[in-house]
């Protein structure tokens, strides 16, 4: 009831940050972290208060999520699907370095407004992109809290900005990848298409990020293609014309501290194969490697390095070898085909505990299925500081299954 004075329609940005926008979603904030469901929250604030309620939840749930991200900026207003669809830190940079020195770049899509401020730290000035007008006001609200004064934020497509477009020098572009409620593969899918791009930003610097999966995409020689990661997982495939440094595409780890590793790809690697009974250490790909063309090839090249399986991305070798973060690196201490019955051995000659790692990519056994058929055993003080997996192959002609240890 105390809340029934809010407006119905939509409202500013700078709505939520006095007043009874701030207390509705102070109210909502506290509801989340004292255990409420947020779909629960949802269903009564729609019933009750309409989209200004939805809007209000969405906000309290960004900031408590925004919590698991101390890297980001002060922002005061932070949409929960914004922040999940957003890069962070420090991917917003590796995005703006493309466009040092230049005097206006157009981007195609604000969303939370990470990717904006870095561009405006590069750029004189940045033209940004936003369809939905709610979006764009939060957006608004948080670049002018932050004292940012060279960013323009419009309510438009890309295909209503021609005139916009004129002013640009370069584009930077994260095109929506949903199409019906559905994430999309084809970069042509996506909103805009990368077609669409192309032809209207001719002549100019572009910049797009894209999923890693869209890697096989056909291109043009002037652009050239960076799939990104964490230090842990693949997160993105970038395409830019304004690479004068490189005549490859790359391979980039972006470390937390802004750091890159960089592996080229050039042309099309070769690499022989290693029978699991001649391996001596198992290399755990990085997942980047396995959505680029020629990763895992390019790998075996740069660090003396066999394959093990050509589909699953595991490498091997009969000496040690320093393939540095591209690789998690495992000694192999048994090998024995892959049976069930032959892996319950395996976990009873060595007294395995249950924090043991299965570690299988595309396996038809889900590895959590697997670990629950085990019978594993308690644990001994000798043996609980050691960081065992094992790594099962079942594809195919390789079918077997190593006790690893990690180095």
């Amino acid at each position: 009831p105390r809340f029934k004075s809010l407006p119905t329609e939509s409202v500013d940005g700078s709505f939520w940050l006095s007043g009874d926008g701030a207390a509705l979603m102070s109210w909502c904030e506290s509801e989340l972290a004292n255990g409420a469901q947020f779909t629960e929250i949802l269903l009564r604030l729609k019933s009750k208060l309409g989209q200004i309620g939805v809007e209000a939840l969405e906000l309290a749930a960004g900031r408590i999520k925004a919590v698991e991200h101390p890297s980001l900026p002060a922002l005061p207003l932070i949409h929960r699907e914004s922040l999940e669809q957003s890069s962070k830190p420090p991917f917003n940079e590796f995005h703006a370095h493309f466009f040092g020195q230049s005097d206006t770049v157009l981007e195609v899509g604000t969303g939370l407004g990470l990717d904006t401020l870095a561009l405006a730290k590069v750029a004189n000035r940045v033209i940004s992109l936003e369809p939905n007008s709610q979006r764009a006001a939060y957006a608004r609200v948080n670049f002018s809290a932050l004292g940012v004064s060279n960013i323009e934020v419009h309510v438009a497509t890309l295909e209503e900005s021609a005139k916009l477009l004129q002013f640009a020098t370069a584009v930077y572009a994260d095109p929506s990848r949903r199409k019906g409620g559905e994430r999309v593969r084809d970069p042509n899918d996506c909103s805009p298409a990368l077609d669409t791009l192309m032809a209207m930003s001719a002549g100019k610097k572009l910049v797009v990020k894209l999923s890693p999966t869209a890697g096989d995409h056909n291109l043009s020689s002037e652009f050239k293609r960076f799939f990104v990661g964490s230090e842990t997982d693949a997160r993105e495939l970038v395409i830019s014309n304004c690479t004068t440094d490189v005549t490859q595409d790359r391979m980039v780890i972006v470390e937390s501290s802004g750091a890159q590793n960089i592996v080229a790809l050039r042309g099309a690697p070769t690499a022989v194969h290693i029978d699991i009974a001649d391996a001596k250490f198992i290399y755990e790909s990085h997942p980047i490697a396995l959505s680029a063309t020629g990763g895992i090839k390019q790998l075996c090249a740069d660090f003396d390095l066999s394959l093990l399986t050509s589909e699953h991305g595991y490498l091997g070798s009969k000496e040690e070898k320093s393939p540095g973060i591209w690789c998690r690196k495992f000694k192999i201490l048994e090998t024995i085909s892959y049976r069930e019955e032959r892996i319950q051995e395996l976990v009873d000659r060595h007294k395995l505990t249950k924090n043991t790692a299965i570690k299988k990519r595309e396996h038809r056994v889900n590895p959590d299925a697997l670990h629950r058929t085990l019978k594993w055993h308690e644990p001994e003080q000798n043996l609980a500081l050691r960081k065992l997996a094992l790594v099962c192959i079942d594809s195919g002609t390789n079918q077997w299954c190593s006790l690893v240890t990690e180095v």
